[in-house]
């Protein structure tokens, strides 16, 4: 992670990932001998929303976090002072965790409404990135957790 939060690695493992299943996707469309600028646009539109996604869920959870442990400060806890601070910021981070996964997913929502009223985006190449956003995920994660 990086001064401001950003998990690199996970971000450029991600765009990776999003690169081969375009990659992908591409082929598969070339070999159906349904390749137009629709797909290329589709799948620029969704891994777009792919990144944005990641990075929002990212940002918002770290500043999250940092928001507690500023107010935490640096005074050392015994266990339970340390349990009651935890309990008393749960809800909170909670809250800020839920409102971040509507966003997220309001985003998402938003994405496929504009593929699907456009004649710009072919939503099949659009919906694919989308799709692969949570294995993806996954896979950032092992990988990263795996080097460290």
């Amino acid at each position: 992670m990086n001064k401001k939060g950003m998990p690199m690695a996970e971000m450029t493992l991600m765009l990776l990932g999003e690169i081969a299943v375009s990659a992908i996707t591409v082929l598969v469309f070339f070999l159906l001998d349904r390749l137009n600028y629709r797909v290329f646009t589709g799948l620029a539109l969704g891994c777009a929303a792919v990144l944005f996604n990641f990075l929002f869920l990212s940002l918002t959870v770290n500043r999250a976090v940092d928001a507690i442990m500023a107010e935490r400060g640096d005074a050392p806890m015994d266990d339970e002072e340390a349990a009651a601070f935890a309990e008393k910021h749960r809800a909170e981070l909670h809250k800020k965790i839920q409102l971040s996964q509507t966003a997220r997913t309001l985003a998402m929502m938003v994405v496929l409404i504009l593929a699907l009223v456009t004649d710009y985006f072919d939503v099949i190449a659009t919906i694919i990135p989308l799709l692969s956003f949570r294995p993806l995920l996954n896979v950032a994660a092992l990988v990263c957790n795996k080097n460290k």
